[in-house]
């Protein structure tokens, strides 16, 4: 897919989900990541990790709201791949099923 088409694609899905980038979204990331200093999940690293990334607790797919604060957790990397992998799976048992 060539950019321009790229980007169109990403937008249609952005506008389907509610999903929200730029500026507005890195103000909310820094209030999470400095309200959730540790990983909040802990799958893998138990709460002991750093968290560098924000996860939806309820995940977009599955009607989780995009911007609010309440689906909003800081993960450490780890701890977010092994999430989002569980939930990719899973979704993907409920087109197949």
């Amino acid at each position: 897919m060539c950019p321009a088409h790229r980007r169109k694609s990403r937008k249609e899905a952005d506008k389907r989900t509610g999903r929200v980038r730029g500026s507005r979204w890195s103000q909310l990331r820094r209030a999470v990541l400095r309200d959730n200093p540790f990983c909040v999940d802990g799958r893998t690293c138990r709460g002991n990790a750093t968290s560098v990334e924000v996860d939806h607790i309820t995940p977009l797919s599955e009607g989780g709201h995009p911007t609010a604060r309440s689906n909003l957790q800081g993960v450490c990397h780890e701890c977010h791949v092994l999430k989002t992998t569980e939930e990719q799976q899973r979704a993907n048992g409920r087109r197949e099923g």
